[in-house]
C-alpha cells in the first residue's frame, strides 16, 4: 500500500511553521491503492516513511509539468497526464544511479476550486502507473495546493494564502530534505519555468532549463540557470554522463 500524507507541518520547523503544505509519498508497489494519514506530525511521518534509495547522494528535484509531463493548462483528470518523450528513461536512469528524485510541484488549480485533492491523488497514481510501466518511479512528491491570486477564481478560500510551499519559496525543498535526511550539496532543480530557476537560486542548488512545456518563455523572473536542455534526458545525461553502449 502507498501511504500518502497531507497535514499540518511540524511547528518545529520554523521555515514551515506557518503554512500547511500537501505531501504525497510514492512508492514502487503491486499495488495502487492508497491510503490518506491527516495531520500526522513529523515526527511519526518520519518513522513511518521508506528510506529513499541513495539520500547519501545528490538528490534530483524535478517539476512537474512540462518537465516530466506534457504541459495542459489547469490540468485536473487523469486522462490528461501524459509522459513527455524519453522522461521515464531519464527517471530509470537516476533510479539506478541511486539518486533520489523527487517532484516538487506548484498546483494552483486546488486552491482555484478546478481540481480537489482527491484528483490530485488519481492524477499521481495515474503518472506513477506510466513511469512503472517503463521501469522507473519517483521517491516522492511534494505539492503546494496554494495561491493568493486564486480569489478571483472563487475556489477554496483558506488555500488562497501567501504561504513558504509555494515557488519560488524554498518550503518544498526543504521540508524534502528535512523528511529524508538529504544533503542538498551539488543537488539539482531541473524545470521548464524561469520560477523553477529562481527556486533553485532560493535554495542554492543547481539549476537546469528543459526547453519542454514552456521552455521558459514565462519570462516571470530574470534569473539565468546553470545549464540549459532540450529535454529532461539530456538534463540526466549533462549530470551523470552520456549513456554508454552495452
Amino acid at each position: 500500500m502507498n501511504l500518502g500524507y497531507h497535514g499540518s507541518i511540524d511547528t518545529n520547523f520554523d521555515c514551515m511553521s506557518q503554512c500547511e503544505l500537501a505531501i504525497q509519498h510514492l512508492y514502487q508497489n503491486d499495488s495502487m491503492e492508497y491510503s490518506l494519514y491527516l495531520n500526522i506530525p513529523l515526527s511519526v511521518r518520519r518513522n513511518c516513511m521508506a528510506v529513499v534509495p541513495g539520500a547519501g547522494k545528490p538528490p534530483i528535484f524535478l517539476d512537474r509539468d512540462g518537465t516530466i509531463i506534457c504541459e495542459v493548462d489547469f490540468l485536473s483528470s487523469p486522462t490528461q497526464v501524459r509522459l513527455i518523450p524519453g522522461v521515464a528513461a531519464a527517471i530509470r536512469r537516476l533510479n539506478r544511479a541511486q539518486r533520489p528524485v523527487i517532484v516538487v510541484t506548484n498546483q494552483p488549480v486546488i486552491a482555484m476550486g478546478k481540481c480537489s485533492e482527491r484528483d490530485l491523488a488519481q492524477i499521481h497514481a495515474r503518472l506513477k502507473e506510466l513511469l512503472a510501466s517503463e521501469g522507473a518511479q519517483l521517491d516522492a512528491i511534494y505539492y503546494c495546493p496554494h495561491d493568493p491570486c486564486a480569489r478571483t477564481f472563487g475556489g477554496v478560500v483558506e488555500l488562497q494564502i501567501e504561504c513558504d510551499c509555494r515557488k519560488p519559496k524554498t518550503g518544498m525543498i526543504l521540508r524534502a530534505a528535512a523528511d529524508f535526511g538529504l544533503d542538498l550539496t551539488n543537488a539539482w532543480l531541473i524545470g521548464d519555468k524561469t520560477v523553477d530557476i529562481r527556486t533553485a537560486r532560493n535554495a542554492a542548488l543547481r539549476s537546469g532549463l528543459v526547453l519542454t512545456g514552456h521552455g521558459g518563455r514565462d519570462g516571470k523572473y530574470a534569473d539565468a540557470p546553470d545549464e540549459v536542455f532540450d529535454a529532461l534526458p539530456d538534463a540526466v545525461a549533462h549530470i551523470l554522463g552520456p549513456v554508454t553502449e552495452q
